[in-house]
């Protein structure tokens, strides 16, 4: 007589049944519920375990998403090009919807992406119309936009260069290829351009010895105007002699090497600005004149003194690591980030992307009597083992550390705020708002080394140049750092550690290598 084993009754198969169709429905709530959770605010998380960083945003362009009232909208317009550049197209617009995926994952709540299918033609010419894009700009482009305000990027020309190749079959072919890919850039470029109101104006003083805003030699300010009107200001001379007094819509003042004296209606003109709330850069030269009416006067007042002497330290040689003195070299200062002030706006994304500033032939800032209610902040300061090198009776310098020279470290930057001495019935602090109490404030930047801001280093110190009027104009949300290319790998030869260890590796690492790699090679052809 067979008997039913035990377990397998009616009841068990129900409720094995029950507890198999309980798994499947708890597994596609959850399937349904883990996606809407990653998306919650306070619930999302990334994590980026690449070296490079390659999957995350910067956190300054981050933050330029906080600017704005409503979520910002990314709308793709892509279609592949024609062959031969067919597959180089491919690789520019996969590349750019995987940072729109990176970018729209650091921020889902404040950046919102459309890829929109060209192949439906007459919907994508409406909404090309609704947002005012030419036709001819259809295929291939990005429009950003928050309310009323939008920027068009092209594909091929603001977010890549494309380097066409020869597409000729036959001798000589070789394919089109991505030259530079500025994605990021190019995104936070044109958040910044639909954030900006009216232009700020800036004007650079002139007359005096200072350099020239427009020249294109190494010390003179050309490309560093070229920078401001892309970054949005409107940047002029001021010529003293025919317009005596600084109009009401100018925001920064730049003080840029005067050689000469001002004059005491210039004087006047320049207190009266800052009095009012204006803001300064201010940038000594090494041999500027120091007596009454120079700049060196008109930074005391504000508190910051710029004392004589060259900031040196010394170069390290990349094959002994031993430091030299007594070289010009000397006097060119390479700042790290742990030479940066990391919470100050200036200089917080530069500290945060662990970048560099050149200062050659700089000078030093010490802290005077700043004007009441004031703060003064040292943005960018040199290492322990500099000095402060003093010209002999000739005016000359040895870049060598001597008795009765000061050893540092010294502030080679420092940023001065204060109330600004307001008449009460007269015009408000140019560029802000009368109710504005945060931005009601003088703003000074000490910076005693112009040829930081010349042609020659401009590629060097873009981004430090660029926040420092920035913040000086009160657009702190705009203070920002280039998207460092991942591709693009740089030694720090700052303090000669990176030269002598590639010195080692070529000298002798790298023939070592080959001797063992012979040596393997030898054995093993005499055992076989």
């Amino acid at each position: 007589m067979s008997r039913r084993g035990a377990g397998t009754g009616r009841w068990t198969r129900a409720g094995i049944a029950l507890q198999v169709t309980a798994a499947a429905v708890l597994a596609a709530v959850a399937a349904a519920l883990v996606p809407w959770l990653a998306e919650r605010p306070g619930l999302h998380r990334r994590a980026d375990l690449s070296a490079a960083r390659h999957g995350s945003l910067d956190p300054a362009t981050v933050e330029l998403l906080d600017v704005f009232d409503e979520p910002v909208a990314v709308e793709v317009f892509f279609r592949l090009p024609d062959p031969p550049w067919r597959e180089v197209g491919a690789e520019v617009q996969a590349r750019t919807r995987e940072f729109l995926l990176r970018a729209r994952a650091a921020a889902p709540t404040r950046l919102r992406v459309v890829d929109h299918d060209l192949g439906d033609v007459a919907t994508v010419k409406e909404r090309m119309r609704d947002l005012r894009i030419a036709e001819h700009n259809l295929v291939n482009v990005l429009v950003v936009h928050s309310g009323d305000r939008r920027a068009v990027l092209e594909l091929f020309k603001d977010v890549s260069e494309v380097d066409m190749g020869n597409p000729v079959p036959g001798a000589g072919y070789a394919p089109a290829s991505v030259r530079v890919f500025r994605a990021e850039e190019a995104f936070a470029g044109a958040l910044k351009k639909i954030s900006a109101g009216e232009p700020p104006r800036v004007l650079f003083s002139s007359g005096h010895g200072e350099r020239d805003l427009y020249g294109t030699e190494s010390r003179q300010l050309g490309r560093l105007h070229t920078a401001l009107v892309r970054d949005g200001f409107v940047a002029e001379p001021w010529d003293a002699t025919a317009e005596p007094r600084i109009p009401d819509d100018v925001v920064v003042l730049a003080l840029v090497d005067p050689r000469q004296p001002f004059t005491p209606e210039e004087l006047d003109a320049i207190r009266t600005f800052v009095d009012r709330g204006g803001r300064v850069l201010a940038a000594p030269g090494p041999d500027a004149p120091t007596g009454p009416r120079t700049l060196h006067d008109l930074v005391r007042e504000w508190g910051a003194l710029v004392p004589p002497g060259l900031v040196c330290r010394p170069q390290v040689d990349p094959y002994t690591k031993q430091k030299h003195e007594g070289i010009q070299r000397c006097a060119d200062l390479l700042i790290a980030s742990d030479g940066m002030a990391p919470g100050h706006p200036v200089t917080r994304p530069l500290y945060r992307g662990q970048r560099h500033v050149r200062l050659p032939i700089a000078g030093a800032v010490e802290r005077g009597s700043v004007p009441p209610g004031g703060v003064l902040i040292d943005v960018l300061s040199s290492t322990t083992d500099s000095w402060r090198d003093l010209p002999d009776a000739r005016g000359y310098y040895d870049y060598s550390f001597r008795d009765g020279e000061e050893p540092g470290p010294f502030s080679l930057a420092a940023a001065i705020t204060f109330p600004p001495r307001v008449d009460p019935e007269g015009p408000p602090a140019p560029g802000v708002e009368p109710d504005s109490a945060e931005e009601r404030e003088s703003r000074v930047l000490v910076l005693p080394c112009p040829d930081a801001l010349g042609q020659e280093l401009f590629d060097a110190n873009r981004d430090l140049l660029l926040n420092a009027f920035n913040w000086l104009a009160s657009r702190d949300f705009r203070v920002s750092v280039t998207p460092r290319d991942p591709s693009r790998a740089v030694l720090d030869l700052s303090d000669g550690g990176d030269m002598a260890t590639m010195v080692r590796v070529a000298s002798y690492g790298l023939p070592g290598a080959c001797l063992l790699v012979g040596i393997l090679f030898g054995l093993w052809r005499r055992r076989s």
